[in-house]
């Protein structure tokens, strides 16, 4: 890639959502999550460029040509000498916003290199300066509920790759964690009243409770997505989360 190109991980996901009454579809970088807290500190300011339709379907989504035209945009994004990180594009409301850090002070310069050739386009600007990725974690990351359905969506795609039919029902594993063992029984307990057996616990390497849970069933996105929820939904207001499920591949 040219060196004035943006450049990007390989941890792009999507999720929709309701914002404000009207449907967005949200692309964001998941590394970002992940980043220590010094590298956080390297991009201190958020900028917001925000692109209106030309044409716009109802719901407030681009049409196919207005979305050729909005990726011509995106691909022509460059960040010649500043150092600038995409973190998010959110598509919905008649426009496209996307969401950039960065760790320059001058504004101005920052967006005439990243719309480059495409100045002449009608777009607006918002800075939010010092926010340390305070627009990503609170607009563009997804909810506990919206990341589940993102894992639940990569691991259905795992299982379909290596031939899954979705016709045989099988054990299959949900796995949780605490900080402490105030809350395990009461989790297993209620989630065993819901057809779930306990198949194991036992304190990890780094001090946390795990508890290993099995469920007879076939998991088709649907149900997947159900079963998972209730799960979050239990573990609300105790020192537990859910950390994913597993199951062998049936042809």
């Amino acid at each position: 890639m040219e060196q004035n190109r943006l450049s990007f991980s390989n941890s792009w996901e999507f999720y929709q959502c309701i914002i404000a009454d009207q449907p967005y579809s949200v692309r964001f970088d998941m590394a970002v999550s992940e980043l220590a807290d010094d590298m956080r500190a390297q991009f201190p300011h958020t900028l917001e460029l925000l692109i209106p339709y030309i044409e716009a379907t109802e719901a407030g989504f681009p049409t196919r040509t207005e979305m050729e035209r909005i990726n011509k945009v995106e691909d022509g994004f460059s960040c010649g000498n500043h150092s600038i990180r995409l973190v998010g594009v959110m598509t919905g409301g008649s426009c496209s916003r996307f969401v950039f850090c960065y760790n320059g002070t001058d504004e101005d310069a920052v967006i005439q290199t990243l719309m480059g050739a495409n100045a002449n386009i009608e777009y607006h600007q918002q800075v939010f300066k010092d926010d340390n990725f305070g627009y990503y974690d609170n607009m563009i990351a997804p909810s506990v509920y919206d990341h589940n359905y993102i894992m639940n969506r990569n691991v259905y795609s795992n299982l379909e790759k290596h031939g899954e039919t979705f016709k045989e029902p099988r054990d299959i594993d949900f796995f949780c964690y605490f900080a402490s063992t105030q809350h395990i029984q009461n989790i297993a307990d209620k989630l065993s009243a819901q057809g779930f057996r306990e198949a194991d616990r036992h304190e990890t390497e780094d001090g946390q409770h795990s508890l290993h849970l099995v469920k007879e069933g076939i998991p088709t996105l649907p149900w997947i997505n159900e079963v998972t929820t209730e799960i979050i939904d239990l573990l609300e207001n105790t020192d537990g989360y859910f950390d994913g499920w597993g199951s062998p591949a049936l042809k």
